[in-house]
């Protein structure tokens, strides 16, 4: 039965392809729960908080991703 065996390998890399880009949804959830979302202002207008917030934000992401 080698073309069950290879379905299967298939369908295990979709599913392992979903769970990626649910981390990756989730890590952005997560990001925009801490006020990560908040809109980018004009450079130099930010407060360090706001900027710290989104770095924190983008690094969770990343760590999502990978």
């Amino acid at each position: 039965m080698p073309g069950t065996d290879a379905q299967l390998r298939q369908r295990v890399e979709q599913l392992e392809e979903q769970l990626v880009d649910m981390q990756v949804l989730v890590g952005t959830l997560e990001s925009l729960a801490r006020g990560g979302g908040a809109p980018a202002r004009a450079v130099g207008g930010g407060s360090g908080a706001s900027e710290a917030a989104r770095i924190d934000a983008l690094e969770t992401q990343v760590r999502a991703m990978t």
